[in-house]
């Protein structure tokens, strides 16, 4: 039942021509007639079965089955056929009807007509059914009056040559008007149709700006992409001519360019030097060692007056030149690689095809131009940084001095140099895993705790201070070294101090063979004028027995004089 239902359904339902959308919308126009017509057999069988009139049962069952059969000619797509044919059949019926009226057909009928098409050209689409309702209402209302005697016929109907004028005008107004609504029709549907060419080719339109955004944005992300990686790659590439050489090479596989290469000043800032350049051509130039003056050139150009140049269409650019070992160069983009008003060099891609490098492509170059151009500082930034780090470690280990830097947040030995090795007799591996107080006595010769007293020279140190002093260390194999310690804050938020310090076991060993020396001269010269002081002899031997015995640290003295010193007696003194 259901399928008798769904087939029932298509069937009473205007058919869809896929491929041919006028034949659909005459389709669908001509089953909304058919719908239509309908009302006409259901109506005259009513009349026929209700009102006894069988004459009229006859006509309804051929309207029906003309009317299945326009829909089943509209199904199977004759659809033209099918609308000549109801036109043919409206036709038969107006002049059957007329038939048996005997053509007594009244002219205000046909002025219901006029009246209803009228006002459906003048008013719109919904005036037609709203004029035929009121035309319907007065009409029922008049022939109630005429039934109920209220009304008197006043004229006689039209009949002979009078109804044939009056009818032949009404047609002819009819068509006329029918003839405006299908001129009307048509321009509405031609406008339709150019409404729907206007919108198609729109719609081609949005599709093809559609693709080019595709492709724009496509480009755009890989540009990006490109951008990225060629940045990531910059950050981890310290050498110049590594730098250069990865950059025009990703530009090149990116962007499928004719040829790419960069140029850098050299040392005096005159001349541009080719340092990287793709395929045979970058190759054969590199090896000749390819230079540009400032000023020269596209290339020379760029540098000089630190502006991108972008060059479409190169023969008709009166200042190209062109290059032996690039012979198809139809484009050409210059940009320059520098930090603000300093230009390092430049980045030139070419291409062998006319137009085919865009100012699109170069905003890109210049970005990564720029991001050249910071890696070069970077990377220089860094070769300085390094030479003179290199310095300082050659400084720090040819210093005659031990040196070490003591961290203050472990209180542990970093950086020792060779001599501290030496000074405190452990490798350098193992020295910093000490620091100062484990290589240093409980206290100084002076009594002092080692550690209050290193601290307090370190905090003199901390607050911008260069303390020297001296101090005892003691090395691993526990002897005590006299040292002179020099103490300088290291710079940066990490808390260090800096040790240079010095082993002055020799300094001291003189320093106390002078004292020495100076106490014995100290103590002759004061036993040289007490003798002086004495009246005799044996006064000055006494003296001389007293004061050496006191200066030597001896408790018995003995001083003897030959006898040819004095008389030919031999005399001696003893002092207790």
């Amino acid at each position: 039942m259901k399928i008798f239902f769904d087939k029932f359904k298509s069937f009473v339902a205007a058919p869809v021509f896929e491929d041919d959308s006028e034949k659909t919308q005459s389709a669908k126009l001509l089953y909304q007639i058919i719908r239509l017509i309908w009302i006409l057999p259901v109506l005259l069988l009513t009349i026929g079965i209700l009102g006894g009139r069988t004459e009229v049962i006859p006509p309804a069952i051929v309207i029906s089955v003309s009317l299945l059969t326009l829909m089943v000619l509209s199904q199977i797509g004759w659809v033209s056929l099918a609308s000549t044919f109801l036109t043919a059949m409206i036709i038969f019926l107006i002049g059957y009807a007329d038939f048996q009226n005997a053509g007594n057909i009244q002219p205000s009928t046909l002025m219901f007509a006029i009246a209803i098409i009228m006002s459906g050209l003048l008013l719109g689409r919904r005036a037609p059914l709203v004029t035929a309702t009121l035309i319907l209402i007065s009409h029922a209302l008049i022939v109630y009056l005429q039934m109920h005697g209220l009304i008197e016929l006043s004229s006689a109907p039209a009949v002979g040559f009078e109804n044939i004028i009056i009818t032949s005008i009404m047609t002819l107004m009819i068509g006329f008007l029918f003839q405006f609504v299908i001129s009307r029709l048509h321009s509405a549907l031609n406008q339709a149709r150019k409404d729907e060419e206007e919108l198609q080719s729109r719609n081609r339109e949005l599709g093809e700006l559609s693709k080019s955004l595709e492709q724009r944005v496509a480009e755009r992300t890989k540009a990006l992409a490109t951008s990225a990686e060629v940045s990531r790659r910059l950050t981890a590439i310290l050498d110049p001519r590594q730098l250069t050489s990865e950059v025009v090479k990703q530009i090149q596989t990116a962007f499928d360019y004719y040829y790419a290469q960069i140029y850098l000043f050299d040392e005096a800032g005159e001349n541009l030097v080719l340092t990287a350049g793709t395929g045979e051509a970058g190759a054969a130039m590199l090896t000749r060692g390819h230079a540009l003056p400032k000023g020269r050139g596209l290339v020379g150009r760029t540098a000089e007056s630190n502006q991108s140049v972008l060059v479409s269409d190169t023969s008709q650019d009166p200042n190209w030149l062109p290059n032996e070992f690039l012979p198809d160069t139809k484009a050409e983009a210059v940009v320059p690689i520098a930090i603000g008003d300093q230009v390092l060099g430049v980045l030139d891609v070419q291409e062998n095809i006319t137009n085919d490098i865009t100012p699109d492509d170069l905003i890109l170059l210049e970005s990564l131009a720029s991001q050249v151009a910071i890696s070069l500082r970077n990377a220089d930034s860094y070769a300085r940084a390094e030479a003179a780090l290199q310095e300082a470690r050659s400084l720090v280990e040819n210093a005659p001095e031990a040196v070490v830097v003591v961290d203050l947040t472990t209180g542990l030995f970093t950086d020792p140099n060779e001599n501290a090795v030496k000074l405190y007799g452990l490798s350098a591996g193992e020295l910093v895993k000490v620091g100062p107080a484990q290589m240093s006595p409980p206290t100084q010769p002076d009594g002092r705790d080692s550690t209050q007293a290193a601290m307090e020279k370190i905090g003199e140190a901390m607050q911008g201070k260069t303390p020297v002093f001296d101090w005892v260390h003691r090395n691993a194999q526990g002897q005590d070294i006299p040292c002179e310690v020099r103490l300088v804050r290291m710079p940066g938020d990490h808390p260090r101090v800096r040790a240079s310090v010095a082993d002055i076991t020799e300094r001291k060993h003189l320093q106390d063979l002078t004292a020495q020396r100076a106490q014995q001269q100290e103590a002759i010269n004061r036993i040289t004028q007490r003798i002086q002081a004495a009246t005799t002899i044996e006064e000055a031997m006494q003296v001389a027995a007293r004061e050496l015995g006191h200066a030597l640290g001896k408790r018995q003295t003995l001083v003897s004089l030959e006898p040819s010193a004095l008389d030919g007696n031999r005399k001696s003194v003893v002092n207790e």
